[in-house]
């Protein structure tokens, strides 16, 4: 019979891109499984006549032959070509079998049956051997393989080369796991709100770790891993890290744990035992109430920010040079979000409880509270200069008696010395990294632009203005052992229809003894009602060397001919303004003295048992 020809398009590669770069040995199966080049016609090589025999092989199209094509080499995988071989044989039994020898060691226990599918799914046509052959330029031994396989009533899986070793290492991997879950570790302060990491002690690292899996006693025969896998693990996994040295520790903490390494005597280490998990306790109780907000109250903390120096240069003499100090009070939610900054000048204030009493009568006169709100919570530190002294509970007095807001109460809560991490810390984490990327800064408006990137920025003198707290001497009382609390109650009550506000100081965080009570700061005879606070210049007198270093360093950054720069014009005023005036400086320096003196930083604290 002649040969005929069927006219048929050519056919693509059709190889799949991958992301990496794939292997020499990738490669070679890619050209060997591609699709080949099968050129412009098929030749039919039937020696079978179609009047005699079931297959249709002449009444096959080009279409459906380019079909057949397309699908089977639609993938460059072998075992994805496989597949689509699967839908084209049909695995039956031998009708017949004729041994070439008497006692024949192979039997053929599967035929296979060919066929060749519509492209519009109108069924398919039977075809030989030879015409599939043909047409797929497959090979016998690889259909036959495939037929076996769904002879058995599975389908194609990979068994050539891949991995052979990782599957052996599973077991070891997984004390590796285990060895990591065992860890220690702890959250950073600054990012607790937005990732989960756990961060190991500064001292270790990956090399040590890996020494220290290994030198761990082998439980199984588990072969150990290579650094390698054990790097691998750690780094996919987990997702831990190594925080840096601890720079500003309980020292109480460091004490006890000093004493109690060094102690001999079993009956003091015990003592030292319990005094320190009583101080870590108290610790943690301060935690728990800043996380857990009562219903119909509201939460803030608020805190002084490290002085920033103005102006700030990378020229070497900065270092040993006098700055004029930026201070920044930054006032947020426990959520550490949307802060608001006070920010002024050295110029214009210092740092004591005046700058923070008037920022936080600004503060609460001005922040949205919602209406059913009727508690507010103020977390802070215990620094007797800034925060905790009289003249913050007169103002918080003054303002709870004349607010329009629902406000009934306001609770101020002090942490424990040295436990002192709050909220706003993440805000000053987030502002240093943000400064550090600035080598200088030249005035105090650039601060300004940067912490609006923050959140909501307060000048003084422009937004809100400094006030004499220390006036509501006149109609207030002083609580007494103010240093010693840890809780300071305000409540707004009713008493022969008058509204007065009552304050009562507690030393522990949940325990209320029967001695505290509610009690009257108001001055017979003295209201709060037509009082109005006293309004303070906003000048404060520099010493004269600090101006001298200033101006050194201006003069060492800008040249002498600084006075003509516009950006800094508002240090030729401090300049030429301060210098003659050191009886202030000496009496602003005094007041300071005082005010850090009182600090609970450096205050004893009692180990009692109540929290």
């Amino acid at each position: 019979m002649d040969d005929s020809l069927i006219s048929v398009g050519e056919g693509n590669s059709g190889s799949r891109k991958r992301e990496r770069k794939p292997t020499k040995r990738e490669r070679e199966r890619r050209e060997r499984y591609k699709k080949p080049n099968f050129g412009a016609y098929v030749i039919r090589k039937c020696n079978h006549k179609a009047k005699r025999t079931t297959y249709e092989c002449s009444k096959v199209t080009g279409a459906e032959i380019e079909h057949c094509r397309n699908r089977i080499y639609a993938e460059s995988e072998k075992i994805a070509q496989d597949i689509q071989i699967c839908h084209h044989i049909i695995p039956v039994a031998p009708k017949r079998r004729r041994p070439t020898k008497p006692n024949p060691t192979k039997i053929h226990n599967v035929s296979m049956e060919y066929i060749i599918s519509n492209p519009f799914g109108h069924g398919f046509k039977k075809v030989c051997q030879g015409f599939f052959l043909s047409v797929t330029k497959l090979s016998k031994s690889r259909l036959l393989k495939v037929a076996k396989c769904l002879n058995r009533g599975g389908v194609p899986k990979e068994t050539r080369g891949g991995d052979q070793v990782s599957h052996k290492l599973q077991s070891s991997k997984e004390e590796v796991r285990t060895f990591l879950k065992g860890l220690r570790g702890q959250e950073s302060h600054y990012g607790r709100m937005k990732s989960k990491r756990i961060y190991l002690n500064s001292n270790l690292s990956i090399n040590k770790l890996y020494r220290d899996y290994k030198s761990s006693p082998q439980e199984t025969k588990c072969p150990k891993v290579s650094m390698s896998t054990f790097h691998r693990i750690f780094s996919t996994e987990f997702n831990i890290g190594f925080k840096s040295p601890a720079t500003d520790v309980c020292g109480m903490c460091e004490r006890l744990k000093n004493s109690i390494r060094r102690e001999s005597n079993p009956s003091k280490k015990s003592n030292l035992i319990m005094e320190k998990r009583i101080h870590t306790l108290k610790a943690k109780t301060f935690y728990e109430l800043m996380k857990n907000s009562p219903p119909f109250s509201k939460t803030y903390c608020f805190d002084m920010q490290q002085v920033q120096p103005l102006p700030k240069s990378a020229v070497g003499e900065a270092f040993y040079l006098r700055q004029i100090g930026y201070y920044s009070l930054c006032f947020v939610e426990n959520n550490a979000r949307d802060p608001v900054f006070y920010t002024w000048t050295e110029d214009q204030a210092g740092r004591g409880c005046t700058e923070v009493g008037s920022a936080l009568f600004h503060f609460l006169g001005n922040v949205e509270i919602e209406e059913d709100i009727v508690e507010l919570r103020l977390f802070c530190d215990g620094c007797g200069g800034q925060n905790k002294n009289a003249h913050i509970i007169h103002i918080l007095l003054f303002w709870l008696q004349q607010t329009t807001k629902n406000i009934k109460s306001i609770t101020l809560i002090f942490p424990v010395r040295g436990h002192s991490f709050l909220p706003v810390d993440r805000v000053f984490g987030r502002a240093e990294k943000m400064l550090r990327k600035e080598a200088s800064i030249k005035n105090k408006e650039q601060y300004h632009a940067l912490y609006k990137e923050l959140g909501k920025v307060r000048v003084l003198g422009v937004d809100w203005m400094l006030y004499n707290i220390k006036g509501l001497e006149e109609i207030y009382r002083k609580l007494p052992g103010i240093s010693a609390m840890k809780k300071i109650n305000l409540k707004l009550m009713t008493e022969k229809n008058n509204t007065v506000v009552k304050c009562r100081g507690l030393l522990n965080y949940r325990f209320e003894s029967p001695t505290d009570i509610f009690q009257n700061l108001g001055k017979r005879g003295r209201s709060s009602k037509n009082y109005e606070l006293e309004q303070l210049p906003l000048v404060r007198h520099l010493p004269p060397e600090k101006v001298t270093n200033v101006e050194s360093l201006l003069k060492a950054e800008f040249n002498d001919d600084w006075r003509a720069d516009p950006e800094l014009a508002w240090y030729k005023i401090i300049i030429d303004g301060n210098i003659e005036n050191a009886t202030q400086m000496v009496k602003d320096n005094a007041e300071d003295v005082e005010q850090e003196s009182d600090c609970d930083c450096l205050c004893e604290e009692d180990p009692a048992l109540h929290l």
